[in-house]
């Protein structure tokens, strides 16, 4: 009978596969709403079964690492294999839409919306039958050799005419005569245009990138070197058509108009849901401790409060704005009192309360910066309800209490970072949790602390400075300082996930892996 070995030639990792299946998901489910609520042309459908197809291809990846099959494994090379080529179709029919809807009179034949069309779908039409020809040959060992120089012929077609395609890209780019609609706010259209021609030019690079890493996969042979490279794998294949549909999503354009819809928050909210069920799941499945339910409760936060934020740009009120405003204030909270609790836990499974002294004791370390943290919340709360009320004319008071509220924050993480450089030191944490576990818990501590310290410090600064109606930084910087710390945090804990060096919370439990570890 074969085994997942057999036919991979490596044991491939478990988890990824599920992980890739879910963001592909929610890329697809994004990227349906977004064409239904703007009334899109259907062929942007493409963009959905492109995601939905790479999604239903890591199911299939997950479901052969434990029951693998010829069937399973043939599905699973089609699916991964294929889907690039409807991307690239994708934006063929974006330039040809580009020239259809210009109208330039006298355009040489390689302009000419029919030729940019059809051309390149045929083109991409054989590449598509020789690579899927190939792809089904090369699982079976009779026909293994002859399937793999299909696929190679398959892929130097695609990646030839994807270059033809670039070029003229890039021409039509140069040609004024080819127009989009100007988007709001855009007087001259130049922004847009630029923007849409940018779009089709970043995504088919990315394709290109990909295409490369699989004709060299294929070059160098089943069970070859890059082929048994896992990693080489999901950063050259899943990264690249998970960005080149995540830009889509991201900056999505309604082809009738040319419109540009922001779908930031969308995709932020995707993001967090995601975290919060695989969350839950880890912390299920290793028995983790009861407060680590914390982590699910801050995902979940995040999430509405993206959701709520997106509703904002379409049907904005007063109400939707301060619960957007306060959803997405309380996560990092709940995250630092997530971490005050493990250090204390730490504390308590070295028998530090009996008899431990000063600012060692675990009750007294967490009622202090609980307290902090609490403190900070009201001012952040009140400050944040006071400026939404009489927006769009800023409140001083309001502007005051809030920057009060992060400056506080801002002070308790700072303590709260020595606290774990010194319980280290001491070696508290090595005596608590092992030798072995005992890097990853303060590693996951300091990193996730100083992630959140960044977010506070970003928000100080702009309460500080820009809020007062003079200065204005911009929404990148939103994205960028508030939106990655918290999904790096995220990321940290799901990657030294700490759950397995803590008991569930009873004393019974304990004391009973204090026991074990001593």
């Amino acid at each position: 009978m074969s085994t997942t070995i057999d036919y991979f030639t490596y044991t491939p990792v478990h988890g990824a596969p599920e992980t890739a299946s879910v963001l592909f998901a929610v890329l697809a489910v994004i990227s349906t709403l977004q064409i239904l609520n703007t009334d899109s042309a259907r062929w942007q459908f493409i963009l959905v079964g492109t995601a939905a197809a790479e999604s239903i291809g890591y199911i299939f990846r997950s479901v052969c690492i434990n029951h693998v099959s010829l069937g399973l494994f043939i599905c699973m090379n089609l699916f991964l294999l294929l889907p690039p080529n409807a991307l690239a179709l994708f934006n063929y029919k974006i330039i040809g839409e580009v020239a259809r809807s210009s109208s330039v009179d006298n355009a040489v034949w390689w302009k000419r919306p029919r030729f940019l069309v059809w051309f390149f779908f045929a083109s991409d039409v054989f590449s598509f039958v020789l690579q899927s020809t190939g792809a089904s040959m090369t699982a079976t060992e009779d026909a293994k050799t002859a399937g793999k120089w299909i696929c190679i012929v398959g892929l130097a077609i695609q990646l030839v005419f994807l270059a033809m395609f670039l070029v003229i890209t890039v021409a039509i780019m140069g040609d004024r005569r080819y127009t989009v609609l100007a988007r709001d706010g855009d007087a001259t259209g130049i922004a847009s245009r630029r923007r849409v021609f940018g779009l089709v030019i970043a995504t088919s690079v990315l394709i290109y990138v990909r295409s490369i890493y699989r004709l060299i996969e294929f070059i160098d042979g089943y069970g070859g070197r890059i082929y048994r490279a896992e990693w080489a794998f999901y950063v050259f294949d899943f990264a690249m058509i998970f960005l080149a549909v995540g830009v889509y999503v991201v900056w999505h354009i309604d082809y009738f108009t040319y419109k540009l819809v922001h779908g930031a928050p969308e995709v932020a909210a995707s993001v967090f849901g995601v975290a919060a069920v695989l969350c839950a799941f880890q912390i299920q499945r290793t028995r983790g401790a009861f407060w680590l339910y914390i982590l699910v409760i801050a995902a979940v936060l995040e999430c509405a409060g993206y959701i709520t934020r997106a509703i904002c740009i379409s049907h904005a009120s007063l109400g939707l704005f301060i619960a957007s405003k306060i959803l997405l204030l309380v996560p990092p909270n709940a995250l630092a009192i997530m971490n005050f609790k493990a250090l204390s836990q730490v504390l308590v499974m070295n028998q530090r309360e009996a008899g431990g002294h000063g600012w060692r004791r675990p009750a007294l370390l967490l009622r202090f910066f609980l307290l902090g943290t609490v403190a900070s919340s009201g001012l952040q709360i009140a400050g944040s309800d006071i400026l939404a009320a009489n927006a769009p004319k800023p409140s001083d008071l309001g502007r005051r209490l809030y920057l009060a509220g992060t400056v506080v924050m801002v002070a308790v993480l700072a303590l709260f970072i020595s606290a774990i450089v010194a319980v280290t030191v001491a070696g508290d944490v090595r005596k608590a949790v092992g030798r072995a576990a005992s890097k990853r818990v303060a590693g996951c501590l300091l990193a996730t602390t100083a992630l959140l310290q960044v977010r506070a410090v970003d928000r100080v600064v702009e309460y500080a400075l820009t809020y007062n109606g003079t200065r204005h930084i911009g929404e990148w910087s939103f994205y960028v300082f508030d939106f990655t710390p918290m999904a790096l945090v995220f990321i940290v804990y799901g990657v030294l996930f700490i759950g397995r060096s803590f008991p569930r919370g009873s004393k019974r439990d304990v004391d009973r892996m204090v026991e074990l570890r001593s």
